[in-house]
Formats: structure tokens, C-alpha cells, sequence
């Protein structure tokens, strides 16, 4: 399938910096391309083409061998370090889902039935939150420890994740452990959730 003509044209703009010719070459190779090498690409094109200079790939902490995905540093020493994220739904999900055809060739969407207390736990709203939950977990060992000059960030898309329904209350269970509307409050085992910077 050939490439989108706008994908294209990102790649023709991040391809003389020389330092994104990983990401151009893993979309060119790719058929389709990984929806985390678009995403990356996109990134980079925003900030690039308004004059953001970034680093790619950078080791920013010395207690590990990993890097960050994308890199800003400023004139007064001050970082601002990215991770990129593009969760997908679970492999144990996906298996559940059903494919319907959409009238577009190649293209297919997905149908399942969510709800809490299904008997099959990936089937259940909240298994898709404490995935979330997981992935960015698995990012956190990248960043420094917190210090005054170096901001650690986390851009995350949810385009295939949740059906690309992902919503502000399903943000803040998977980081508060609380909704605004306690309808939407979410339980495991009985207990609610805890959120990622939950104090316990």
C-alpha cells in the first residue's frame, strides 16, 4: 500500500537532518507503518518546522543503557526530555474482538463487548485502564531522577487504544485513581483503582 501523500511530504521535510533517518527508513520499510513511527515522525515535524531543534534518541540518565525519544535543551542548560507512547490494545483484547469490514479495502474496525464484570477480565473497561497504567510504567526508567533543570515528559496517543475513544475521565482514572462523575469510577477486586501519583 503506498504512502499517504502528507506522510510523504513529513518525511521529505525530516529527512535532510540526517539525525531521523531511523524513523524515515522504519516507515519506508514498513507496510503498513507502525502507527509509534508515525507518531514519531509527526512529533518531530511539529517542533522541526517551527524551528525547535530536537535530539533524537538520547541517553539522559546514567543508570541505564535506554533513551529518550526526543530531546530540547535551551541556552541555560534547562532539558526537556520526551517519551513517546502509542499503546495498543492488548493482544488477549484483540483476540476477543471481532473485525467488521468498513466499506474502505484494507480497512477494518473492531467489535467487542466492554463492561465491568465480564466474566473475561481483558473484556472489562478497567483491564484497559491498568494497561495504560502499565505502559507508562515501562517508560518511567528512561527519564532522570527530578531535578531543577531537567523536565521528564511523557506524550502519549491513543489513536489504538480504546478505539481511539479515549477521554478525559479515562485519563484521570488511569492518573488519579478518581473520576469527576463517580458513575465512571472504576473497581478491581472490589477496590477501586489506584492512579499512577495515588499517594499510597
Amino acid at each position: 500500500m503506498p504512502l499517504d501523500p502528507r506522510i510523504i511530504e513529513i518525511l521529505d521535510f525530516l529527512r535532510p537532518f540526517g539525525k531521523y533517518a531511523s524513523i524515515v527508513d522504519n516507515i519506508e520499510r514498513s507496510d503498513p507503518p507502525r502507527p509509534s513511527f508515525v507518531f514519531e515522525a509527526l512529533f518531530a515535524y511539529a517542533l522541526e518546522r517551527h524551528g525547535i531543534s530536537l535530539d533524537y534518541e538520547v541517553n539522559v540518565t546514567p543508570l541505564n543503557d535506554t533513551a529518550v525519544d526526543f530531546v530540547y535543551g535551551d541556552e541555560g542548560g534547562n532539558k526537556l526530555c520526551f517519551e513517546l507512547l502509542s499503546p495498543e490494545m492488548s493482544d488477549e483484547l484483540r483476540q476477543r474482538c471481532l473485525p467488521i469490514k468498513t466499506g474502505i479495502e484494507g480497512i477494518s474496525t473492531w467489535e467487542v463487548l466492554l463492561e465491568s464484570g465480564h466474566p473475561h477480565p481483558h473484556q472489562r473497561p478497567e483491564a484497559l485502564t491498568i494497561r495504560m497504567q502499565e505502559k507508562l510504567l515501562e517508560k518511567i526508567d528512561k527519564f532522570p531522577d527530578p531535578s531543577d533543570d531537567i523536565f521528564s515528559i511523557i506524550v502519549v496517543n491513543c489513536e489504538s487504544f480504546h478505539w481511539g475513544c479515549y477521554d478525559g475521565e479515562d485519563a484521570r482514572m488511569v492518573m488519579y485513581g478518581r473520576t469527576v462523575n463517580p458513575i465512571f469510577q472504576e473497581f478491581w477486586g472490589g477496590e477501586p483503582i489506584k492512579g499512577l501519583l495515588d499517594d499510597t
